[in-house]
């Protein structure tokens, strides 16, 4: 009789298991179903958005959408560039896509969203440099060595943000008083950017519906010009 109930509470027990585990699964199949309707309807508007806008849509593409290797691109694996928006102006080619990568595997893998905007001179406006908002990370590493490079005359520049670059002597002349202040004046403090050859990258860590896209292009063509008048006003005041 014992034995019988012994039973009896291991089967429920595992009937029980089997029919949450039925409905987990269930229930993560739906919402990977849901968010996939949900990223197809956001990038069949953003196609829309972009023929009436007279850019170009692509669906997706194999490669990095530019023939320099940035940093920021070059970690993780399961790349995807998708619904990229293309145009360009009389002076500046651009790119608006989405990028997507993972880390890790199994329980441990994470998953990563950017939106990118690649923006492309004829000229080397800028030098190669990496710029982000300073992360607990960097704060943490900084209390045994210095990370990245520093403005002593600029407190606020050099606790909020992280620069790096192999040519210090060339990044510190272009970051001078004028662009430094670019970062407290206007919206581009959430704003990661590298730059490598005459490409400049400029991301933040989420996906964007059609309306944010264009603000975030406008923000970004903005910012680049923005650069530029700041280091050639720099360049008047001392010649």
């Amino acid at each position: 009789m014992r034995y019988s109930r012994h039973y009896s509470d291991s089967f429920i027990g595992d009937a029980i298991g089997l029919v949450l585990f039925i409905i987990i699964f269930i229930v993560i199949i739906l919402f990977d179903r849901v968010e996939k309707k949900k990223n197809r309807e956001r990038c069949d508007s953003i196609k829309d958005f972009a023929e009436h806008s007279g850019l170009k849509y692509v669906e997706s593409v194999d490669g990095f959408p530019s023939r320099y290797v940035f940093k920021f691109a070059d970690i993780g694996r399961s790349h995807k560039y998708q619904a990229l928006t293309i145009g360009k102006t009389d002076e500046l080619d651009y790119v608006v896509f989405d990028f997507r990568y993972s880390i890790g595997s199994g329980e441990n893998r994470r998953d990563f969203r950017k939106t990118v905007c690649l923006i492309t001179n004829n000229l080397k406006v800028f030098p190669d440099f990496n710029l982000r908002k300073e992360r607990f990370i960097d704060r943490l590493n900084n209390f045994f060595r210095d990370i990245g490079i520093k403005f002593p005359e600029d407190a606020y520049f050099s606790n909020e943000y992280t620069l790096e670059g192999d040519d210090e002597k060339k990044i510190r002349e272009f970051f001078c008083h004028n662009v430094r202040n670019i970062f407290s004046l206007y919206p581009f403090y959430n704003y990661e950017c590298e730059c490598e050859g005459d490409t400049l990258a400029v991301f933040v860590n989420n996906l964007m519906y059609p309306d944010e896209r264009l603000r975030f292009l406008e923000n970004c063509i903005k910012f680049f010009y923005k650069l530029k008048e700041a280091k050639d006003k720099e360049y008047a005041i001392k010649n």
